[in-house]
């Protein structure tokens, strides 16, 4: 932080507005700070509309945003009746502070997403130099999780912005990547402008004069091939200026995709200001833009950084790459060693804790890794998570810490078998299940495998079909049932049909419903999987840009055309990429699937991870298949499922 140290003070009753005390949902004073005012806040938890009202904690969960860095504060408030009640100290370089309430059961008071959100000024009463801009973010979902974007209000930040501070330069990236999105759905919308918010068409027709290029522009497409020559021009216009190279770097590189330009302002940047507080970032990125092929050398040119640069604010997502780098290199020893660096630069980040325990698991030291295992259960903690992602929403927040400790529950059980407790490894493996773990066939085929050690084979044996019933390729748990059925008979032989038969079985045995889903077809007709009782609904989650999803395809379009004449099955694919882009890549493919874009909360209700899946429902609404990842045949493996499903519809 720049000047000064935030600190953290809690007050017991604030003498505010008298006579209004049970009007109020949240008051804040100041109402209009200057840069170094300490902000008290005040919360009604009996307001009408409190969606906090009986909790016996509350937190202030506030972010303050200066010049060249951030603070989370998580503090809480203090009770007196039904007003909670705390103040938040700020420096004296102060640009903006954000802050929503949340309790220890993750009830979230958070202003529909956004949070309340205060600009400071200067001494002179204007608003500070990146005020404007920061609100904008929380308008354009830029900085706000779980918030939907509001265009037309982020232009109007911006543009404020650009008013006071004309040569803010990172603005106009911010603007740009909005006229593009609203482009996007104005060409995902069949050139439908009803289907628009009208005051997103607005935001984009009320551009001021230094905007009338992007007012002209009709498609995505236009107004990428449009910035260039602005960006020309405003380089032109300020050659000696910091920011305006930084943007164009930061366009060519995330936003443009164009390589060369990206690496030409990249270097052109650490040319002219090598002592800039954005050198480092510029540096890190050029690495992965020049070498890319070459692990070696990325290797090397990620040391480096790490000497030219010691105050690099990132420092664990280097050591991170470098780890992971050193692994696919074979050389463990200095992975290690930079797993645990990534602990040192950030000691709040159970990644980094987990990766050193399995490093060490990998060796045989199982004390030191336990020793890490316990301290990710030390960090895994509501208050840690609230800091690290301050604007997530409370009840997704705890169950990404369900997942959390579900990941630590598996790497202990990890630890545990290799110690040789192999009851201990399958009660920690049956709690990463119970807490809703992401990837629960691993669990279930690490609990196969304790079982084998315990000599109970048939408990082995269910584990392991259960793992097969998640994900249909589980490969471990697929290698262990082959070698259980050699033992038992002998040969492989007649292993395929003992495996189709016995996990046909076992899956309808113990199917759960597949969560209701509605999704967007490209014909513009809707799928709701609830409305389709009755039939087989085979879905296809992938991605345009995945090869392995294309290479698919073909194998893919023989099925639908096998099974053409039967009403009773539907195939389903699902992008969650807009329509402007599926209906492209999907026309060039022919792919036969019914098309559906934007299926990211089909996605996510379904639990899918990955590209691509196969997911197969049966008529009752079961999900009764699972295939993760690409496996070549793999229309044969949906075929002889379909049938079964087929012949169960008909008995």
């Amino acid at each position: 932080m720049k000047n000064g140290i935030i600190s953290m003070l809690l007050i017991g009753c604030l003498l505010l507005c008298c006579g209004e005390s049970d009007k109020f949902l949240i008051q804040w004073s100041p109402k209009n700070p200057v840069q170094g005012d300490a902000i008290a806040i005040r919360y009604n938890a009996q307001h009408e509309n409190a969606l906090i009202k009986t909790a016996s904690k509350v937190n202030l969960i506030a972010e303050i945003i200066y010049p060249d860095s951030s603070a989370t504060i998580v503090m809480p408030m203090q009770q007196e009746g039904n007003i909670f009640t705390a103040t938040i100290a700020t420096g004296e370089d102060a640009i903006f502070l954000g802050f929503k309430l949340e309790d220890d059961q993750g009830h979230t008071e958070d202003n529909d997403s956004r949070g309340w959100n205060l600009l400071f000024r200067d001494l002179s009463g204007m608003v500070v130099e990146n005020g404007y801009y920061e609100l904008g973010k929380t308008w354009d979902g830029a900085s706000r999780s779980g918030a939907p974007p509001l265009y037309a209000k982020a232009l109007e930040s911006y543009q404020k912005e650009l008013k006071a501070y004309p040569e803010n330069f990172h603005v106009f990236g911010s603007i740009w990547k909005i006229l593009i999105r609203l482009a996007e759905k104005q060409e995902d919308s069949s050139s439908d402008p009803s289907s628009l918010e009208h005051s997103e068409l607005r935001a984009l027709s009320d551009l001021e004069t230094s905007f009338e290029w992007a007012k002209m522009a009709k498609t995505p497409g236009e107004i990428r091939r449009r910035i260039p020559a602005v960006l020309d021009s405003l380089l032109n216009l300020y050659p000696k200026n910091e920011d305006a190279l930084k943007l164009a770097f930061d366009l060519y590189l995330m936003f443009l995709n164009n390589k060369p330009k990206a690496i030409y302002y990249g270097e052109k940047f650490l040319l002219e200001y090598p002592s800039s507080p954005d050198a480092a970032t510029v540096a890190y990125y050029l690495i992965f833009l020049k070498y890319r092929d070459s692990r070696l050398e990325q290797v090397q040119k990620l040391e480096s950084l790490l000497k030219d640069y010691p105050a690099f604010k990132s420092k664990e997502f280097v050591y991170m790459r470098l780890a992971n780098n050193y692994m696919m290199l074979q050389k463990p020893e200095q992975a290690q060693e930079a797993y645990l660096k990534t602990i040192e630069a950030n000691s709040e980040d159970l990644t980094g804790y987990l990766a050193v325990a399995n490093g060490y698991i990998q060796n045989g030291k199982l004390e030191e890794a336990k020793k890490y295992v316990m301290q990710a259960f030390d960090q895994c903690t509501i208050e840690n998570s609230q800091k690290l992602y301050p604007w997530i929403n409370g009840m997704d927040r705890l169950q990404r810490l369900k997942w959390d400790e579900a990941g630590i529950n598996s790497t202990l059980a990890k630890v545990r078998f290799e110690a040789g407790d192999y009851e201990g490894a399958i009660q920690n493996r049956v709690k990463a299940l119970e807490l809703g773990t992401q990837f629960p066939a691993w669990e279930w085929e690490g609990i196969g495998n304790a079982y084998l050690k315990l000599d109970n084979k048939q408990q082995a044996r269910d584990a392991f079909f259960e793992a097969l019933s998640i994900n249909a390729q589980q490969e471990g748990a697929l290698n262990a049932l082959i070698q259980m059925y050699r033992a038992e008979f002998g040969s492989d032989k007649g292993f395929e049909d003992y495996l189709d038969r016995t996990l046909f079985s076992h899956k309808k045995k113990t199917a759960k419903p597949a969560p209701d889903f509605e999704v967007k077809k490209l014909d513009g007709t809707g799928f709701r999987l609830s409305e389709n009782k009755g039939k087989i609904v085979v879905i296809y989650f992938w991605a345009t840009a995945a090869e392995h999803c294309l290479k698919e395809i073909p194998a893919l379009n023989d099925l639908v055309q096998h099974f053409r004449n039967n009403p009773n099955v539907i195939f389903l694919a699902i992008s969650i990429e807009k329509k402007s882009a599926l209906d492209k890549i999907a026309a060039e493919a022919n792919f036969l699937y019914q098309q559906c874009y934007l299926g990211d909360q089909a996605m996510k209700t379904l639990d899918v991870l990955g590209f691509p899946t196969h997911i197969i429902v049966d008529g009752n609404g079961l999900e009764r298949f699972r295939q993760i990842g690409y496996i070549p045949g793999v229309e044969q493996t949906l075929g002889k499922k379909i049938n079964s499903l087929l012949s169960e519809l008909t008995s």
